[in-house]
């Protein structure tokens, strides 16, 4: 299955040439998570995340990620990437099937899946199920995450993240707040719990600022869906 979804999602990207496609959304992001009990604090993150969403048609859609991090613990570091292909369907849903590869300390991680989401009202929503593919241990993660608009400026909302894998299991559950400051432009904060195997249960907080381009009422503001990976289930915005 994962061969097949590689082939395919790689398939639409060459489709995607500036003939056939216009780049429909954007989005640069910078967070920083770390848990807060005091004897925990060493353990945080800061990502350098990045997308790029090409429109194929007013149905269908390619999407690109990247993102570099940065963990204090270890003093390492960890890349991701993944492709999305993206069908938007006339309700305001979007489906779509993405496949990646996470590499962190130097150890390297495939992952593919399927996803759903979109805005529906005052209500954004979206949620994955991913297979992981490393070195000797294998795992399967699930991930929703939902925002409600109180206004034009501030939305409320939660994530709830769980993967188990041959090597231990985590979960995190967190309260999300974001206040636009200029259009396209929006600060973010985060504030939960996380669970990982042989550790108890640490509160988590997290912080961020998020720059979208383009998008329209099919596909949103920015690019269709959130990051995917291993490393996306770690604390962090």
């Amino acid at each position: 299955m994962k061969t097949t979804l590689f082939a395919a999602l790689g398939a639409v990207s060459l489709i995607a040439t500036p003939a056939l496609a216009e780049v429909s959304g954007a989005e640069l992001s910078l967070g920083y998570s770390g848990l807060a009990d005091g004897g925990a604090r060493d353990i945080h993150k800061m990502t350098l995340g990045a997308g790029l969403e090409f429109a194929l048609s007013p149905a269908f859609s390619v999407q690109g990620d990247l993102a570099k991090s940065w963990y204090g613990e270890t003093d390492g570091s960890g890349e991701s990437y993944a492709l999305h292909g993206i069908y938007h369907a006339p309700s305001g849903l979007a489906l779509g099937g993405f496949a990646g590869h996470d590499k962190v300390a130097g150890e390297g991680v495939d992952f593919y899946g399927l996803e759903a989401g979109g805005t529906f009202g005052m209500v954004d929503a979206e949620g994955a199920l991913t297979w992981l593919d490393g070195a000797g241990s294998d795992g399967f993660g699930v991930t929703l995450k939902g925002d409600y608009a109180l206004s034009d400026q501030f939305a409320l909302g939660g994530k709830f993240a769980t993967v188990s894998a041959d090597d231990g299991d985590a979960w995190r559950l967190s309260g999300t707040g974001a206040y636009q400051i200029l259009p396209g432009l929006q600060a973010e904060g985060e504030l939960g719990l996380y669970d990982g195997d042989g550790m108890n249960t640490e509160t988590f907080v997290g912080f961020g600022i998020r720059a979208t381009f383009g998008g329209d009422a099919v596909t949103r503001s920015g690019t269709t869906f959130g990051k995917r990976g291993l490393q996306d289930f770690l604390p962090g915005l």
